[in-house]
């Protein structure tokens, strides 16, 4: 945020274009040696949390009959984000991010992964299980965001450990 808000759709991608594609492995890297110093596990479970939110894109939407054509019909669309809906919010177009932090006194993000709003939470969460440090054991999540494939992911760590 700058100044009370948020940078443009346009602004956001020039920044994007700078960053490395290792960015997601440099988060986890650096999530797992804040865990290493601040050992917010101590005293507490091992547990991590695995939740998304919606960010609503700015400017203006597109629509399905508009994109299936493949018209913008104006350059204050952000073309990466989609529509998705949420039960608390309906209808919403925009990103998604999806976050796996620490659950202890210290929250720490272990690894994240930003998408479009359809993304499903099921499709995106092994991806971000097969970073967390070996110390995490429990998983905190709602049943839609642990898909088959995640919970086996987390039955096989937690056997290795």
């Amino acid at each position: 945020m700058e100044q009370g808000r948020y940078p443009t759709r346009r602004t956001r991608e020039r920044r994007l274009k700078t960053m490395p594609a290792t960015s997601p492995a440099q988060k986890a890297c650096l999530g797992r040696y804040l865990v290493a110093l601040l050992q917010p596990w101590a005293v507490a479970g091992r547990a991590v949390a695995v939740d998304s939110t919606i960010l609503l894109a700015k400017g203006g939407v597109w629509h399905r009959k508009d994109r299936n054509q493949g018209i913008v019909p104006h350059t204050s669309i952000d073309t990466e984000a989609h529509w998705t809906k949420s039960g608390w919010h309906g209808w919403c177009y925009g990103c998604k991010l999806h976050l796996v932090a620490t659950v202890a006194a210290v929250w720490i993000p272990l690894a994240a992964e930003l998408t479009p709003a359809n993304a499903a939470d099921s499709d995106v969460v092994p991806a971000l299980l097969r970073q967390l440090p070996g110390e995490a054991r429990f998983v905190l999540a709602i049943g839609t965001t642990m898909h088959r494939t995640s919970r086996r992911l987390v039955i096989r760590r937690t056997a290795s450990w």
